[in-house]
């Protein structure tokens, strides 16, 4: 997803800076929803917990309930006549970072990922109700920390999101690995005719790779990433082995049209021997 990019002619003011930081954040929030979740009901838990007109009208709500069912006594007294304080972002950002708040969706054991985002949120909403209250000073400071805090969590994964995705890209790694073993082998084999057709040639391939200790190393690390799930054989399909599944790949990966064009290639001039329609060899 394409950010914006904020150029700025002459000085900003507070309100253009929260306004365009608000932008960016949800920018962010949208470019960080994945599997369903929208990053952007962030803001709306934050929104609500910073409310600061509902907030006062709780504190005064819960003091008319008091007075209501109690007498007045001096510790009550002095209680409710400290002068109201709104809400603040420094205190939810304590919750946060110590896991006692985070939104009713995450219903996961581990931490909530996007802490950062979530703060920031806060930040944001706190420096608004202080320019709307005349608090340029404490505006800047929140808005400060919003920045902050949306920069340090904007990069492109967050540290779960890498992790994943470093086990995918090792996954893939492995998978390239094993298909540039499989072309290497195949373009070893013999082209005089001995073997006729691609069912042989993929029998071939499987067997140089059986008979050499390197080469089943990748075979069984491919095969130890590959889920369990996709392992167990169809109807007419070879044993329920490593080799056997390899066999089974290959026979979809030099299929034409399949998203292996090298194999293809590599397996293309035993199908050519036999001609059109000579190789029976299955395809999925």
């Amino acid at each position: 997803m394409q950010r914006t990019l904020f150029i700025y002619d002459t000085t900003p003011t507070i309100k253009e800076l929260i306004d365009n930081g608000v932008r960016l954040w949800k920018e962010e929030a949208d470019a960080r929803s994945k599997d369903g979740m929208d990053l952007k009901r962030l803001w709306t838990f934050a929104s609500s917990l910073m409310d600061v007109n509902r907030d006062r009208n709780a504190h005064e709500a819960f003091k008319k309930m008091f007075y209501e069912e109690h007498d007045h006594s001096d510790i009550a007294e002095k209680f409710f006549d400290e002068e109201y304080s709104p809400p603040k972002a420094r205190n939810f950002e304590l919750l946060i970072c110590n896991n006692n708040l985070m939104p009713s969706y995450w219903r996961h054991e581990s931490g909530f990922p996007h802490k950062g985002l979530a703060i920031s949120a806060f930040y944001f909403h706190e420096s608004r109700n202080n320019l709307a209250s005349g608090d340029h000073a404490g505006s800047w400071a929140s808005l400060t920390m919003a920045y902050y805090y949306l920069g340090m969590n904007s990069s492109p994964t967050t540290a779960q999101e890498a992790a994943s995705e470093a086990a995918r890209t090792k996954s893939a790694n492995i998978g390239d690995r094993l298909r540039k073993l499989v072309v290497e082998v195949t373009r070893l084999l013999p082209k005089d005719g001995s073997i006729k057709t691609a069912s042989m040639a993929i029998g071939a391939v499987v067997k140089t790779i059986e008979k050499n200790k390197k080469y089943m190393e990748i075979l069984l690390e491919f095969d130890n990433k590959t889920p369990a799930g996709t392992k167990i054989p169809k109807m007419g399909e070879v044993p329920n082995t490593p080799s056997g599944r390899l066999q089974n790949n290959l026979v979809s990966w030099k299929t034409p049209g399949s998203r292996y064009p090298e194999i293809v290639e590599a397996f293309a001039p035993f199908k050519r021997k036999m001609g059109k329609g000579k190789d029976k060899t299955r395809s999925r």
